[in-house]
């Protein structure tokens, strides 16, 4: 992704270099790799690797579903004048996606630290989502 994103100009040049002898995008390789290594290590600090797997796939879903809220949500405020049918469904999808979303933060009977799992998945969010938006802040200086 961050190759793409640096082709379009959103992110800095550096980000849409090719190596010159193997033709992969090795800066976006390499920042990409970086992030996710310090992810991995945040939610494996005082976890099990069963423990860190939960955080992880659970931060993942959360992700995941943030974009369906997005949609959502501007499916019901883009279709003001559309029929009561189009809200409904738009309105069910919602609560669908914030009830996973919720089901993400309830941990599995094997996690020992409830809070600490909890506050893995929010912090990984969170930075995730932080890292989003600056992308599109920088892009849209330009």
């Amino acid at each position: 992704m961050p190759f793409a994103i640096g082709i379009d100009h959103y992110l800095p040049k550096a980000f849409a270099r090719v190596h010159w002898r193997f033709g992969t995008p090795y800066v976006a390789l390499i920042v990409q790799a970086a992030v996710s290594t310090v992810l991995i290590f945040i939610n494996t600090l005082g976890a099990t690797l069963q423990e860190a797997y939960l955080a992880l796939l659970g931060g993942s879903i959360v992700l995941v579903m943030v974009t369906y809220v997005y949609l959502f949500v501007s499916w019901i405020r883009l279709s003001q004048t559309a029929k009561r049918r189009v809200r409904v469904l738009s309105g069910v999808g919602l609560a669908a996606t914030t009830l996973a979303i919720i089901a993400c933060f309830i941990p599995p009977p094997i996690v020992a630290g409830i809070t600490g799992f909890e506050l893995k998945i929010i912090g990984s969010v969170a930075f995730l989502l932080l890292c989003g938006l600056s992308v599109y802040a920088f892009g849209a200086r330009r």
